[in-house]
């Protein structure tokens, strides 16, 4: 055992350093160079502030389009309801002179063709807005086209579930249902 103690090789370090100047070292070299943490996080600061910036811009563009977008929506509502007031302004203007004309002329037929074409003047001022009388007589019932208000009993088999009478005219806008037809439907008669 005693040969193992000799080929020990013993390291003294006589080295004087006192722990506090090796701290103030440490220190600063720290305060002259930004560690590689702290450089990236004031990248991410720089980034994150013009990431904030830009989309403040983006949020002040999308008000301001969306602004834009309301005021031409407005714009061409009113300019359709403008079209539409003037349509039914022309249909009273035919009123008045079917009226005056019926005072002068104190004729039954006269008024009749007059209270004809103020409605031909109607309806052609709602066909350029898009509404369109329903033509439903003498076609097969459609409950989402009209209302069956009642039922009016046939010996014809072919007017069976058929629109034998209507009451009130049903009309849609373009593709869509404004108001359903008052009808009354056939139904053949069963024998006994």
């Amino acid at each position: 055992m005693e040969d193992n103690n000799k080929d020990k090789i013993i390291i003294t370090d006589r080295r004087r350093i006192s722990p506090d100047s090796a701290d103030k070292e440490v220190k600063d070299y720290e305060r002259k160079y930004p560690t590689y943490i702290e450089q990236l996080q004031k990248q991410l600061s720089s980034k994150d502030e013009k990431l904030k910036i830009r989309l403040e811009e983006l949020n002040t563009e999308n008000q301001a389009y969306k602004k834009r977008l309301q005021t031409e929506m407005d714009r061409r509502a009113e300019s359709s309801m403008k079209d539409l007031f003037n349509s039914l302004l022309e249909v009273i203007d035919s009123f008045d002179r079917a009226l005056e004309t019926a005072k002068s002329e104190h004729s039954f037929d006269e008024l009749m063709q007059g209270m004809n074409m103020i409605r031909d003047h109607f309806l052609t001022a709602l066909k350029k807005a898009g509404i369109t009388p329903l033509e439903i007589l003498n076609t097969p019932f459609n409950p989402d086209m009209a209302e069956a208000m009642g039922v009016i009993e046939t010996d014809d088999p072919q007017k069976d579930n058929m629109v034998v009478e209507e009451f009130s005219k049903g009309y849609q806008y373009k593709d869509k249902m404004l108001r359903p037809a008052m009808v009354r439907v056939g139904k053949l008669e069963k024998k006994k």
